[in-house]
Parts: C-alpha cells; sequence; structure tokens
C-alpha cells in the first residue's frame, strides 16, 4: 500500500522502515517518547480527556528536557514570540472579560499547541523518516475515524454524527 502512494522524491515505505529502524536505535527513554508521540493520533481517537492529557505530557516533558539541558533557542523564532504575544494578549483579555477566572482557566491551558508545535519541530520530529511515521500515523487514525463515522451514518444515521464520542 505505502508503494502505491509513494513518489520518486518521497518512497513512504522506505521512510516507513527506516524511521522504525531509526526508533529502534534511539535510547529507551528517547524510543518510549517518540513511541508514545506516534500514538497521538490513536489517543485523539478515544476521546478529548486523553488527548488533553497526551498533548499536556508531551509539553511538560519537552520543558523538563528544556531545563535540563539549558535549551532555549528555539523560543527566540518569530512564530514562537508571536504565539508567546497572543497567548498573553488573550489571557489579558480574559482577566478583563465578564467571567474572568472561567476564561482565565480556559486560556491559559492554550499555550500548549505552541509548546507541542516547538516540540515536535526541535526535537521530536528532527528526523524526516521519523516525521514520516507520524505523518503515516495521522493518516491510519484518520482512516479508522472515517471508518468509524461512516459506521456511525450507516447504523445509526442522525443529523450531527457523536460516535466515539
Amino acid at each position: 500500500m505505502l508503494k502505491f502512494i509513494s513518489i520518486k522524491e518521497l518512497d513512504f515505505s522506505k521512510s516507513w522502515e527506516n524511521g522504525w529502524n531509526k526508533i529502534s536505535k534511539l535510547a529507551n527513554f528517547d524510543k518510549y517518547l517518540i513511541i508514545f508521540w506516534l500514538l497521538g493520533p490513536f489517543i485523539y481517537l478515544i476521546e478529548r480527556d486523553p488527548a488533553d492529557l497526551w498533548l499536556s505530557l508531551i509539553c511538560l516533558i519537552f520543558l523538563i528536557r528544556c531545563i535540563k539541558k539549558k535549551d532555549w533557542k528555539w523560543t527566540s523564532q518569530i512564530w514562537f514570540k508571536s504565539a508567546l504575544a497572543l497567548w498573553i494578549f488573550g489571557l489579558f483579555s480574559a482577566i478583563t472579560g465578564p467571567d474572568p477566572l472561567f476564561s482565565l482557566q480556559q486560556g491559559f491551558v492554550w499555550i500548549r499547541f505552541p509548546l507541542y508545535a516547538a516540540a515536535a519541530q526541535v526535537w521530536l520530529a528532527r528526523d524526516r523518516d521519523i516525521r514520516v511515521v507520524m505523518l503515516l500515523s495521522m493518516l491510519i487514525g484518520m482512516l479508522i475515524m472515517c471508518g468509524i463515522l461512516i459506521a456511525e451514518a450507516v447504523i445509526e444515521p442522525k443529523p450531527r454524527l457523536t460516535w466515539p464520542y
């Protein structure tokens, strides 16, 4: 199947194999963390709370890694500075809104998304073949979700799809 979707510039079959070989050669901690990262699309299929936990753990471990290695170069990138400014502006807006406590709680956690992007960029997905494994993992997760939604539309037709949530 992977040969069918491959192109001359990118052989998915070879990248899949190379990616898993590279993962198997990593130190145990890095290996398990990459596998945990690759499970993300399937964790998102379970429900929102496990997905939030997955995302939060990736971000927290990334921050701990940055503290331990004293590696903060990624924070100087303009996209991260812009995301941080937007987040701070959102927190200020939350504080000045009609329900500041609720809004602040909801807005505070949004920093996870730029942190996740930074973690993927500078740590988890540095290698092209490992990125391809993640992209294929996302494709498999998406196909599973499409199958679930098609089954729901066939088995239990209604105006709004609710499976698996």
